[in-house]
């Protein structure tokens, strides 16, 4: 969110906020990350990214001035906006259908109102903050949920038919947005209606059948907390991502709607003299009491692993407004209503952490003392398989979990394709060795792939060990062999005592296999502590690898017995140009009529799109020239 400084400085008129550099180090450290800051004429703007556990009390001025005034210790101007009276009448014709996603509403309806331009410090803070103004009403609207977080609607009285209703949609009725978009709704969709159908959607937008024009004389303020997640699924329904949205699908405290209605409704009158209140309207399903949370005087000091005293503890909770009372070594502790954030005693010591400044803790290494490494057989054996996988050449798979069909189904899937947990490694590694087929250099060339991961049946879950291995033509596939070879391979490096059994699966070109880990470990002999020492190897560095495709030429020349391969390797990368990803391959050599004949396979691919024929045909030429000039004939 944007902030502006001069709006800030609102919030302590006994105070001078420090400069905005300060203010950006400071939030960095203690708050929230600074995006970005820069001057704007007379004002300084921040762009703060607000978490999203902290968007129901800080996606406003007001509650980034509460962290200001924490960390520079200074005092918020005191200002009591409620006014009770307001609600003195609470007649206003308003029906609360859905009580289960309109958590409370309030309203106040206005007589003797003037739709006119705002004054120029209204439009200057708005414009600050990239807001643009439109009139009195909707700026002052604007300007209170920017200022305390709390979104506010207004409709024409006038042009309200009957009275107000707060319900779900009926299938198939329409609204037209202020914007002029028509929207046809669904029963989920909670609306504003009247007699005739919505005057807007809850929480999200306004409709334009009731909105604030030039002839509005008579006006009803609507200040309410909706349900976060009917808020966020509407929203993303019509993809209106506006501001009011953002902050109802974060969840709003409840105290905010009225506080903020009594904002809205001291502006226009400061705005609009003359105006005066007619009616009014007050409904909560929920009260607003505060949350009690107990704390043990040692529970910061054991958590953030250095010394806090209890004075400093005291501090912190009165900067951040906590009542609290300390007895039999605990603070019993009652929360501002705004910090849905707080609910149990770590979350009271992750902002002591905050405001106390993880700067100031010291890292200190735990005793060693009475510490003795145990063996974790699982994962020693798991690594072994690893390890041993790799020298025959398998390449390790991470599969998915969730899977298409399966024994446990998830309550609430994110993709009808995701909605079990898979049963087998089988089905995973059978898929993956079949597209990787595409990608081989060579036809003789296996894919080799192994997998160590968790597999999930009604009877509960297992560790499991699948591997397999493919060719892309029958002819080539030495599956016996490599079987054997693998049984024993892992038989040694575990040292088992018997063979395990094994579910076996193959097919013309492929065969997979997989096994219990549970008892793997049953016919070993145990592990003792590794020693990772030949493992190391500082010289290694990640190269990444391309996503494009990749274009293979060969290329097959005849030169005299004492050319060795190298030698043509080292002409052929000296003049490839820089899309030869790795050395050429030898695939094929004789001797005939005294001369040697050798075949390449060289790969192309560049790292930033997608290479043609003619710029790799191009490379080839230049390879051919090379070639051609040291007399060699290419076939």
């Amino acid at each position: 969110m944007i902030f502006s400084y001069n709006w800030l400085q609102r919030f302590f008129d006994k105070n001078i906020l420090p400069v905005p550099e300060k203010i950006v180090e400071a939030l960095n450290l203690h708050s929230f990350e600074v995006e970005d800051f820069k001057k704007l004429k007379d004002d300084f703007i921040f762009d703060v990214d607000i978490l999203p556990n902290r968007a129901h009390d800080c996606l406003a001025h007001k509650g980034l001035a509460k962290e200001l005034g924490v960390i520079f210790n200074l005092d918020l101007n005191k200002v009591d906006t409620r006014d009770d009276s307001l609600f003195a009448k609470n007649n206003l014709k308003i029906n609360i259908k859905d009580s289960e996603n309109c958590r409370s509403y309030l309203a106040v309806e206005m007589d003797n109102i003037e739709v006119k331009n705002s004054p120029d410090w209204l439009k200057n803070l708005l414009l600050n903050i990239e807001s643009r103004s439109i009139n009195n009403l909707v700026d002052i609207v604007n300007f209170v949920m920017f200022n305390i977080g709390q979104p506010l609607h207004i409709f024409d009285a006038d042009l309200v038919d009957g009275g107000i209703v707060v319900r779900l949609a009926f299938p198939g009725e329409k609204i037209i947005t202020l914007d002029n978009e028509e929207l046809e709704l669904s029963a989920q969709h909670l609306v504003i209606a009247d007699n005739i159908g919505p005057l807007a959607l809850a929480g999200v937008k306004g409709g334009a059948r009731a909105g604030v024009s030039s002839k509005t004389k008579r006006i009803i303020i609507e200040a309410a907390n909706f349900s976060p997640v009917n808020i966020r699924r509407t929203a993303n329904y019509f993809n209106l991502r506006t501001d009011a949205a953002k902050r109802f699908e974060n969840d709003l405290p409840l105290i905010f709607a009225q506080e903020g209605i009594n904002e809205v409704v001291g502006l226009i009158k400061e705005m609009i003299p003359e105006s005066v209140v007619e009616n009014s309207f007050i409904w909560q399903k929920e009260d607003n009491q505060r949350k009690k949370i107990n704390m043990a005087l040692n529970l910061p000091s054991e958590v953030l692993g250095t010394k806090v005293g209890r004075k400093k503890v005291e501090d912190i909770l009165r900067k951040l407004d906590i009542d609290f009372t300390f007895t039999d070594d605990k603070w019993e502790m009652t929360i501002p209503a705004e910090r849905l954030d707080l609910k149990m005693a770590e979350d009271i010591v992750e902002e002591i952490g905050r405001f106390f400044g993880y700067n100031n803790i010291k890292g200190i290494l735990p005793d060693k003392k009475g510490f003795s490494p145990t063996i974790d057989d699982f994962f020693s054996l798991s690594n072994r398989l690893k390890e041993e996988m790799i020298l025959q050449g398998y390449n390790e798979l991470y599969g998915y979990t969730l899977v298409k069909e399966g024994e446990l189904e998830l309550a609430n899937p994110l993709s009808v394709e995701k909605r079990f947990l898979r049963t087998n490694l089988i089905s995973g590694i059978k898929e993956k060795l079949l597209f990787n087929l595409e990608y081989l250099v060579f036809d003789w060339q296996p894919v080799r792939l192994f997998e160590v991961g968790t597999i999930f049946k009604t009877e509960g879950e297992k560790l499991k060990f699948v591997y397999g291995v493919a060719w892309r033509k029958k002819k080539y596939a030495k599956i016996d062999e490599e079987l054997s070879l693998i049984r024993k391979k892992i038989k040694d490096s575990l040292s088992l005592k018997s063979t395990p059994q094994e579910l076996i699966i193959t097919g013309d070109n492929f065969c997979i296999v997989e096994m219990d880990i549970e008892e793997l470990l049953s016919l070993s002999n145990g592990f003792q502590l590794a020693d990772f020492s030949p493992f190391i190897n500082r010289n290694i560095k990640y190269k990444p690898f391309s996503v494009y495709p990749r274009i293979i030429r060969d290329v097959a020349l005849f030169v005299d017995e004492h050319i060795s391969p190298q030698q043509i390797v080292e002409k052929i990368i000296s003049s490839a140009g820089p899309f030869l990803i790795k050395e050429p391959i030898l695939f094929d050599e004789f001797i005939k009529n005294g001369k040697k004949s050798l075949a390449f396979r060289l790969i192309f691919q560049a790292f930033d799109r997608t290479l043609s024929n003619d710029e790799v045909n191009g490379q080839m030429e230049k390879i051919y020239t090379v070639l051609r000039q040291e007399n060699w004939e290419i076939r």
